[in-house]
C-alpha cells in the first residue's frame, strides 16, 4: 500500500544490532498502491511547494503524540526559530530520497544549540529529511514490528545505522548507564522512547545511550531536547548537551566547545581519531514543573563526515560555490517521551 522503495530496506531492532530485513513480498508486483488521503496529499504539496518557494504552510502544526516520528511544521519552525526567510537553507544527504509518505514520516532537524540554551532567535537551522527509521521490536515478526509501530518506539537518522535507546522514569540513577543490560533497567524502571510518562515523584531522569554504525563516524554527543507549553500556553524549547566525547568541559556560559574535524576533502574521507564509539548517561530535568506538559526526544550527533557535495567535487573535479557545503554532521532523533500533568 505505501508503495516506497525504502521499505524494502528499513532497518528493525531486534533486541539487537540493526540487520537489514527484505519483506517477504515484493511491494510493486503484490501491493496496490492507495493514493493517500486527500488531507494527507494536500499537505505533502504543501510541503514540496514551501520547498521550492520558500514559503512557509499558512497553519503551524505543533508536535503531537500519535505522530511515528516527531513532526513539526516549517511555519512552526519559523515561529520557535525568528528565522528570516533569506537565512534557511535544505540540506540532502547524497544517499537520502526524500520521504512522500506523508508528513508523520518527516523529521525536521532543528539545528545545534549550546547546552542549556534556549532555541528563540538561533540563526542556522537546517532542515533535513532522515533517510532510516528504525523500530524496536521484540521479534522478527510482521505483528511484532507493527506493535512496534503503534507503541511509537522508533527512531530515525539522517543515514548512518546508529543504535539508540532512551528510556524515561522517576528512579533511574548514573550507574544505570554503565550496565550491559540496559535494556532491562530501561524497560523495568521506566517508558521507552515513544510512550507517555506518568505521573511520579520529584524530577524525571532519562536513560539514554547511544551506539555508532560499525561503518560510520563516532559520536560527538547526545542531546536531549526539552518541549513545553508555559504558564501563558505558549511553545517552549530547550536543547541540553547531555553526554559528549574527549573530555571537553562547557565554558562559563554552558557551550560545549566543537569535537573538531578530520575530515580531508581531497579524498574525501574521515579518522575516528575523534570522538567515542558510544555514548551513554543518565539525565534528570532541573527546571521540571509538574503543572506543565512537556516532550522529551534525544538527538545523538556523528563528528564532522565529508557532505555528499564533497564527494561529488572529487568525483567530477569541479570547484563547488563558496555558499555550498562541503562537511556534515550525520545524526539521529528519537520519537518523544510525553508528560502529561
Amino acid at each position: 500500500a505505501f508503495g516506497d522503495d525504502c521499505f524494502q530496506h528499513l532497518a528493525f531492532m531486534i533486541n539487537g544490532p540493526p540487520e537489514v530485513v527484505s519483506l517477504a513480498i515484493h511491494l510493486h508486483e503484490n501491493l496496490v498502491h492507495v493514493p493517500l488521503p486527500f488531507g494527507e496529499c494536500a499537505q505533502l504539496l504543501n510541503t514540496l511547494t514551501s520547498d521550492l518557494g520558500s514559503k512557509h504552510w499558512a497553519k503551524p502544526v505543533p508536535p503531537v503524540s500519535d505522530s511515528f516520528v516527531a513532526h513539526v511544521d516549517a511555519s512552526l519552525v519559523q515561529q520557535i526559530f525568528n528565522i528570516p526567510k533569506r537565512e534557511r537553507e535544505t540540506g540532502i544527504q547524497h544517499h537520502c530520497k526524500a520521504d512522500y509518505l506523508g508528513a508523520g514520516f518527516k523529521v525536521f532537524e532543528r539545528g545545534r544549540s549550546c547546552h542549556g540554551q534556549k532555541l528563540r532567535n538561533r540563526p542556522t537551522p537546517l532542515k533535513k529529511y532522515s533517510s532510516d527509521k528504525t523500530v524496536w521490536a521484540t521479534e522478527n515478526s510482521r505483528k511484532a514490528i507493527w506493535d512496534g509501530m503503534h507503541r511509537r518506539e522508533t527512531y530515525a537518522t539522517t543515514g548512518p545505522r546508529m543504535r539508540v535507546r532512551l528510556f524515561g522514569g522517576w528512579d533511574f540513577d548514573e550507574s544505570d548507564a554503565h550496565r550491559r543490560n540496559l535494556a532491562q533497567i530501561g524497560y523495568s524502571k521506566g517508558v521507552p522512547m515513544g510512550s507517555d510518562l506518568r505521573p511520579g515523584n520529584g524530577s524525571p531522569s532519562f536513560l539514554v545511550y547511544a551506539l555508532r554504525d560499525p561503518m560510520g563516524a563516532n559520536l560527538d554527543r547526545i542531546q536531549i531536547i526539552k518541549g513545553w507549553l508555559d504558564a501563558n500556553g505558549e511553545q517552549q524549547e530547550i536543547v541540553h548537551d547531555v553526554a559528549w566525547s574527549d573530555d571537553r568541559e562547557p565554558n562559563g556560559e554552558g557551550k560545549l566547545p566543537k569535537v573538531g574535524n578530520t575530515v580531508d576533502l581531497s579524498v574525501p574521507s574521515w579518522t575516528n581519531t575523534i570522538g567515542s564509539p558510544e555514548l551513554g548517561t543518565v539525565w534528570q530535568d532541573p527546571d521540571f514543573d509538574p503543572k506543565l506538559s512537556a516532550f522529551y526526544y534525544a538527538r545523538v550527533i556523528e563528528i564532522p563526515t565529508p557532505r555528499w557535495t564533497a564527494y561529488d567535487a572529487v568525483r567530477f573535479n569541479i570547484k563547488m560555490p563558496e555558499d555550498v557545503p562541503l562537511v556534515t554532521q550525520e545524526r539521529a532523533y528519537t520519537s518523544p517521551i510525553w508528560y502529561t500533568p
